[in-house]
């Protein structure tokens, strides 16, 4: 997230009182870190959660296993869940995920 985005997101849920959280497993916390290197950012930001292995995604953030199996850990579906969770568990107004394949090997 370059800084331009992540200063335009943290200013626009500030105008509309919203709140965000995240879970990543692609970045690693990177969209949360680009996000609280704004200032104002505690107003908005609810917190985040890093969720790199299915085995964490499905204990911590409680995403749902089937999905993982039937879709894959860098679906659509998942992310989806995720960003379902993440919210729920923050409290928040808005939920971000992001996956993916992070090496050269082929997705599934």
């Amino acid at each position: 997230m370059e800084k331009e985005l992540a200063k335009n997101v943290v200013t626009l849920l500030g105008q509309k009182n919203l709140t965000i959280s995240v879970a990543e497993s692609l970045t690693g916390g990177l969209v949360a870190k680009n996000l609280t290197d704004i200032s104002g950012s505690s107003k908005v930001f609810k917190g985040g959660i890093v969720v790199y292995t299915d085995e964490i995604k499905t204990k911590t953030l409680k995403v749902d296993p089937a999905l993982i199996q039937e879709f894959s850990s860098i679906s659509k579906q998942v992310a989806q869940d995720m960003a379902l969770k993440v919210r729920l568990l923050m409290n928040s107004d808005i939920g971000v995920s992001t996956t993916g394949v992070a090496g050269p090997e082929k997705s599934a």
